[in-house]
């Protein structure tokens, strides 16, 4: 089976919590969903919610750390938050 884009959930920014909170898109059980963030405060890492598993943490920089994500979408999944977070804001 070929692997097809499905879709994109919306850019989410967030500069005063710790919180990022990520909506999934439409989605379909089983479906793969991937996350990145990119944390500018310095060299955080960043904690995804239950379920969700990390690919890869890259130090873009002295201060800058980029993490990717991922999770096989369950029922509920599709349109649902999901909240990664940051020790320090």
């Amino acid at each position: 089976m070929a692997i097809a884009f499905v879709a994109a959930g919306a850019h989410a920014v967030n500069n005063t919590t710790t919180t990022l909170t990520l909506v999934a898109p439409a989605l379909s059980v089983g479906d793969i969903m991937i996350a990145v963030t990119y944390v500018a405060s310095g060299l955080q890492v960043t904690t995804p919610p239950a379920g969700w598993t990390s690919v890869v943490e890259v130090d873009v920089s002295a201060n800058v750390r980029a993490s990717v994500f991922w999770k096989r979408a369950e029922a509920g999944d599709s349109g649902a938050s999901f909240d990664f977070t940051k020790p320090v804001d």
